[in-house]
């Protein structure tokens, strides 16, 4: 069977001559491909009401589509969700094929709802972006690459359909993402010897720590590993910088995005943000107690519009999450936008006006080399706090290392901040939220550099 890349020079820096086209073009095609959604979305069943005022046709750029059109938001595809009686929400633009796929989108909420891929979107949609990705990080044909993906989410739809448009030798571990299936990635990896690990974050933790307990020589596990590419929680730059040196990697790549909205992009190897294809997603940022837009390098709520068919269609999407458009051109060459993700809006809190994402403080932390990874709450009192207030790992105590990230802590983000001791921590890198006076989880195991 001819695949998509039978016809490239193996040698090609870039996948796509669009990747690199200059920005007015890519606005322009991006207007053209509004244009179309717009039409197609009026006549949607959840649309045809909120956008009964708008003329597709008339929308002559972003600014004006951003200024009539209204956002939505999860909450609003739930009341739809228990009307239909179905997994419908309105908001399928499908083909004449119907859905090829129906997956689950995530239970921030606690409802998930769920989203259809149409043939259509498989043959000529985003399994193209993920292909992109792919090969912008390293990934060539004939790599075996083992692959750790919930199957109910639209990403791993869409690795299937790239993996094998590359030709790559999939090796795929029974069980699931979940940290309680690593002996059989551990044994996977030293049996099959992949060259690149598709996984999700906590799960390459998990299989870290597991392969140092048993005694083994990590170095030795990974050695055939090249590149890991993860996905599920925003990464620190000191959390990349040790997995890279502990597991002898060339490089590690990660994906941000969300199943809500059913959009995402991978950082390239330049590590400055996520790239979002203009050919198939908008992204806006916009403030959100207000929903007035935020220039490039403001942090705010991200909300996405879809630019393809065929599929369940997001148009002005709140993701809810805090991210921030990345400003200036990205030295990999690339010219679509790229976007940073920090977390849920509903994790973060607010110190004498800001918004503090628990990410904000891992990585901070991340940068005094005894804090590394060195698990963390941050605690929220209310919707407004006097002070940022960080618990540490009580397994992890060192005398003066409380005192040295307060100090940190309080220079790097100019806030008041207080880092004490908590009690012990199940090991995880993503900062976690609680609200005050929550017990503290009991749990434990750390691992470092040897």
């Amino acid at each position: 069977m001819t695949t998509a890349v039978d016809s490239m020079p193996r040698r090609r820096r870039y996948f796509d001559d669009v990747e690199t086209v200059p920005v007015e073009r890519l606005e322009a095609a991006a207007l053209e491909r509004l244009r179309e959604v717009l039409e197609r979305a009026t006549r949607l069943p959840f649309y045809r009401e909120r956008l009964a005022h708008l003329d597709a046709a008339a929308i002559d750029s972003f600014d004006r589509f951003a200024a009539t059109a209204p956002t939505f938001r999860k909450a609003d595809l739930i009341a739809e969700l228990r009307r239909s009686g179905g997994y419908t929400t309105g908001i399928e633009a499908l083909g004449e094929g119907g859905a090829a796929a129906v997956v689950l989108t995530s239970g921030t909420l606690g409802f998930p709802t769920f989203a259809a891929l149409g043939w259509g979107e498989f043959d000529h949609g985003s399994p193209r972006e993920v292909l992109r990705e792919f090969w912008m990080n390293g990934m060539r044909p004939g790599m075996r690459v083992m692959c750790q993906y919930p199957a109910w989410h639209h990403l791993s739809m869409l690795d299937n359909r790239a993996l094998e448009w590359m030709g790559a030798e999939v090796v795929c571990p029974w069980g699931t993402f979940v940290p309680r299936f690593v002996d059989q990635a551990i044994e996977l990896i030293a049996a099959r010897r992949p060259e690149y690990l598709l996984t999700v974050t906590t799960m390459l933790h998990a299989i870290v720590e597991e392969a140092i307990a048993r005694g083994m020589d990590v170095l030795d596990l990974f050695e055939p590993v090249r590149y890991a590419m993860v996905a599920g929680e925003p990464m620190s730059p000191g959390q990349r910088r040790l997995l890279v040196e502990l597991l002898g990697l060339e490089d590690l790549f990660e994906r941000a995005g969300s199943s809500d909205g059913l959009w995402g992009g991978a950082d390239c190897p330049a590590h400055t943000g996520h790239h979002v294809w203009l050919d198939h997603h908008r992204v806006e940022v916009l403030e959100p107690d207000t929903g007035r837009p935020l220039e490039p390098g403001q942090r705010g709520t991200v909300v996405v519009t879809n630019l393809t068919l065929d599929r369940s269609l997001y148009v002005r999407f709140d993701t809810e999450d805090l991210g921030e458009i990345i400003p200036g051109p990205c030295p990999c060459g690339r010219t679509h936008p790229r976007v940073e993700l920090y977390g849920r809006l509903a994790d973060c809190v607010r110190v004498e006006g800001r918004l503090v994402a628990p990410y904000d403080v891992r990585a901070h932390l991340d940068e005094i080399p005894e804090l590394i990874g060195v698990p963390l709450v941050v605690v929220r009192e209310g919707a407004e706090m006097a002070c940022l207030q960080v618990r540490l790992d009580g397994g992890s105590r060192t005398d003066g290392l409380a005192e040295a990230a307060t100090e940190h802590l309080r220079a790097s983000l100019d806030l008041p901040v207080e880092v004490r001791w908590g009690g012990r921590l199940p090991r995880r890198w993503k900062a976690r939220m609680a609200t005050d006076n929550a017990p503290d989880p009991i749990g434990g195991g750390k691992w470092r550099r040897r």
